[in-house]
């Protein structure tokens, strides 16, 4: 079985926004989970720019695009944020306890990064550890999948 056809699991797309030394950040992410109910674990890949910025103590905010968000996924996760300005259209943005979220994502999570493991799967990946400190699923339907973003 070639490995393009394994997909043991349902993995969405996620939108990390960070806000730090006065610019923003952005990146799609697909690999999170909760690792209890007051933290969540999110893999970020070695080459993405917006992880090489992610220090423990950094406020983050994570939307989970919902169904028919998957252009965002796309903007978000197809360049590097010095390649284009993934802010330009501020329309697409709203916020949740003052920060910058996508509008009618399907969740929004605002986290703090307590540690930082850098992991060795083929790549240098960080398993990026945080506390959450506020939470909301909104009613804009079901979440987005693999099989929109691909």
């Amino acid at each position: 079985m070639s490995s393009s056809n394994i997909r043991p699991f349902v993995q969405g797309a996620n939108i990390l926004i960070l806000e730090k030394n006065d610019k923003l950040y952005g990146m799609t992410f697909a690999r999170g989970m909760l690792s209890d109910y007051n933290s969540a674990l999110l893999l970020i890949g070695e080459q993405s720019e917006t992880g090489k910025q992610l220090e423990i103590g950094d406020e983050i905010s994570v939307s989970c695009l919902a169904a028919g968000q998957g252009d965002i996924a796309s903007l978000f996760g197809e360049k590097h944020t010095s390649e284009i300005n993934k802010f330009a259209d501020m329309t697409m943005f709203t916020k949740f306890a003052d920060r910058l979220v996508i509008k009618n994502a399907a969740k929004l999570t605002l986290m703090k990064i307590r540690d930082i493991k850098f992991i060795n799967v083929g790549t240098k990946d960080k398993l990026v550890i945080c506390d959450i400190i506020k939470f909301r699923k909104n009613k804009f339907g079901e979440l987005i999948y693999e099989k929109e973003i691909e």
